[in-house]
């Protein structure tokens, strides 16, 4: 599945902190897309499969690119929230319930409470005051507060 690029930001935890992309066209980010730190090309990336959040890096503030002409101008750092609650895409016919588990649901903007069998949690369902269960379907979002794996800055570690 493609993602737009969306704001999918409720609440920052943290300063967002910079990381090196990709410039050649490769490896296209969106605004609010889940991404993981690429340790062998020492970039990071929009989450494209399970075990990319093995090295889930937070989620992306603005797009790779802009093209206010016929051609892209790509960035050399992309600003990504390592601490917070997002607003991501739900799977359609799944249930949700504070403090679910949420894992990898097809594309960078989309969770699904349905463990594919390695436990790669990205993180945890918020339904908020006074909701008890939330139903999934097209259009249907979730918050839901992160649970990064790459390492970050130590001036994050007591957030």
């Amino acid at each position: 599945m493609a993602t737009v690029a969306q704001n999918n930001l409720v609440v920052a935890h943290t300063p967002p902190i910079p990381y090196p992309i990709l410039r050649d066209g490769n490896s296209l980010i969106n605004a609010g897309d889940l991404v993981y730190f690429d340790t062998s090309a020492k970039v990071i990336k929009a989450i494209g499969s399970n075990t990319d959040v093995l090295a889930l890096a937070g989620m992306a503030l603005n797009g790779s690119f802009i093209q206010p002409y016929s051609s892209a101008k790509y960035e050399y750092q992309l600003p990504v929230l390592s601490r917070g609650i997002l607003r991501l895409q739900t799977t359609a016919a799944e249930s949700y319930a504070e403090g679910d588990p949420l894992y990898y649901g097809g594309d960078a903007q989309t969770v699904t409470k349905v463990d594919p069998g390695s436990g790669n949690i990205l993180g945890y369902a918020k339904l908020g005051p006074g909701v008890s269960a939330l139903t999934g379907a097209a259009g249907v979002k979730i918050e839901v507060l992160l649970a990064v794996k790459y390492p970050v800055f130590s001036f994050l570690a007591g957030c």
